[in-house]
């Protein structure tokens, strides 16, 4: 099932991709729009070794940054659709064993974001694709496993137009994602990104 989702929302960005560049060159009612923003990121992970069993843990990075680009098209006198990629700095460390770290590191992907427009204020619904890298690595004799996975992410954003081309941006995204630790007892769930950030706007 999930890999039937992940196919349909390819699916979905490839023609969001296509309809942007075609749209871009016919000059249609749209704003091309870049952005930065500070990201907060919280784990939730499960411990499981021969002493203890399913105690969930929480771990996150209060601060980092994330990158995000799109293209706003307005398809009514109130609706919106923003399609926007993004590269967010995770940098958690989800667990420790002496020199062995389990770390959500990074994420990159895409979102589909249908949304409401009331003067300057923008509301949206988010849902789309990000490609999840996380790592063990044994920080004393510098071995590392890899590994880099899909996961939906679903949220909402909240867009305030100050003037014509800036605007203030808050988003909350959260993604089950399942990974097990090679060094570590614990097995990533979960986890969820916070951002605020401020977007410029290109006619």
């Amino acid at each position: 099932m999930e890999f039937k989702i992940q196919n349909l929302f390819s699916f979905i960005f490839l023609f969001a991709c296509t309809y942007t560049i075609h749209s871009q060159e016919l000059e249609s009612n749209n704003t091309f729009h870049i952005g930065l923003c500070g990201v907060s990121t919280f784990t939730t992970s499960e411990i499981n070794d021969g002493n203890v069993n399913g105690i969930d843990t929480i771990s996150y990075n209060p601060l980092d940054i994330g990158i995000y680009c799109g293209n706003e098209f307005i398809l009514g006198e109130q609706l919106i659709l923003d399609l926007e990629f993004f590269y967010l700095n995770n940098k958690v460390e989800i667990s420790r064993s002496g020199s062995q770290r389990f770390e959500l590191h990074q994420n990159i992907g895409c979102l589909v974001k249908p949304g409401l427009v009331f003067s300057d204020h923008r509301f949206f619904l988010d849902i789309g694709i990000t490609a999840v890298y996380i790592f063990d690595k044994d920080e004393e004799f510098g071995n590392q496993v890899d590994r880099f996975d899909q996961a939906v992410f679903f949220g909402s954003t909240y867009d305030y137009r100050f003037n014509k081309n800036m605007s203030i941006q808050i988003c909350y995204l959260h993604a089950k994602f399942n990974s097990i630790s090679h060094y570590t007892p614990n097995e990533l769930k979960q986890f969820s990104v916070l951002s605020i950030g401020i977007n410029y706007h290109f006619k």
